[in-house]
């Protein structure tokens, strides 16, 4: 994980990228490190697909798993903030716009 005097540098949908590409070796993943640490821990999912299934994040992937991004994404090249004001409104829009739809999907499992 990047980070910068000990704070994290990358968003939640930057994290979840890192770890659907651990399950391929040609692409370099800067969390790496960090879930060949916590291997066991990620073997209970089984896959990425399995890692979003169980902690409802379906609406942060594609119908193909690929993770949508909040803002623009340059293969986890800085900046993972936004840096201006536009930028920041469409990634408070669609962080919102997560935060709503994975509440709606969780108030759903309550009443089935």
């Amino acid at each position: 994980m990047d980070s910068v005097e000990g704070i994290i540098d990358q968003s939640p949908e930057q994290e979840n990228e890192d770890f659907r590409n651990n399950e391929s070796p040609l692409e370099e993943n800067p969390l790496e490190p960090t879930l060949s640490r916590y291997a066991d821990f990620f073997a209970l999912f089984g896959d990425f697909r399995g890692y979003v299934t169980f902690f409802l994040l379906q609406d942060l992937v594609t119908d193909e798993f690929r993770v949508k991004f909040f803002m623009p994404f340059d293969d986890f090249r800085p900046p993972s903030a936004p840096k201006d004001i536009g930028t920041d409104k469409e990634y408070r829009r669609r962080s919102i716009e997560f935060i709503e739809a994975r509440n709606h999907r969780i108030q759903r499992l309550d009443t089935a």
